[in-house]
């Protein structure tokens, strides 16, 4: 769902003390196209961390330039591989296409199981021994956010 699909909009909702009220003047305009009593179907998703994401990139370019990695984004891709974020293709004639999948597949809990698994995975086996914790604090610092 998004924000720009009419027919079924996307609102964003903050839990208040077991309430769910809008986030923002949007939000309250879109809930507010409904009549009181209305049933809606809500599907509850947490959103992923944007400075988390922002974070895993920040490292991923500190690594990719320690390591026989091109750049962050082929990292990236190793990582989504070896981790099994992708969708498989059965090519005609035989043989899988294994194609990375976005990210923002991720809520908030799946990007953080991606992120430590990706640490571990770094940490495990593109430069053995690399104190990740240290760099992610680093990073962290450089940011000027907690992710």
């Amino acid at each position: 769902m998004s924000r720009r699909n009419a027919d079924k909009p996307s609102v964003f909702l903050r839990i208040d003390r077991g309430w769910l009220k809008p986030e923002t003047s949007y939000d309250a305009e879109v809930l507010g196209r409904y009549a009181n009593g209305s049933v809606v179907e809500v599907v509850m998703h947490e959103p992923q961390s944007e400075q988390q994401a922002r974070l895993l990139w920040r490292v991923l370019g500190i690594v990719a330039d320690n390591s026989d990695y091109a750049n962050a984004e082929a990292l990236m891709t190793a990582l989504k591989v070896k981790l099994q974020h992708v969708d498989s293709v059965s090519l005609i004639g035989g043989g899988l296409h294994l194609i990375p999948r976005s990210l923002k597949d991720f809520d908030k809990p799946g990007l953080s199981r991606f992120f430590d698994q990706a640490m571990q995975v770094i940490s495990d086996e593109v430069i053995p021994g690399l104190d990740v914790d240290r760099l992610v604090k680093e990073g962290r610092v450089v940011l000027g956010r907690r992710a």
